[in-house]
């Protein structure tokens, strides 16, 4: 079992594009390597879905409308909930 920090939250989303409408929980269930690959093979579809013609378009398009940078420093264990806190 893991203990999280306080304020520490673990999202999972459901995206029947990313996912391919499967349950995110099903993974858990399955051996490490399987996980593993799992995580490697997520990685590789949000970053070719980043790295997109579209995506990159849809970016400049967004900036373009929203010219405000913002940067936020962070604790790395999660005890600044910086949409909560903003």
């Amino acid at each position: 079992m893991v203990t999280l920090p306080p304020n520490c939250f673990i999202v999972a989303e459901t995206n029947s594009n990313t996912h391919s409408g499967k349950s995110l929980m099903a993974i858990h269930r399955k051996p490490i390597q399987e996980r593993i690959d799992w995580l490697f093979d997520l990685a590789d579809r949000h970053g070719n879905n980043f790295r997109s013609p579209e995506a990159w378009l849809a970016r400049e398009h967004y900036l373009a409308e929203h010219p405000t940078a913002i940067a936020v420093l962070k604790c790395m264990d999660g005890r600044i909930n910086i949409p909560s806190a903003s």
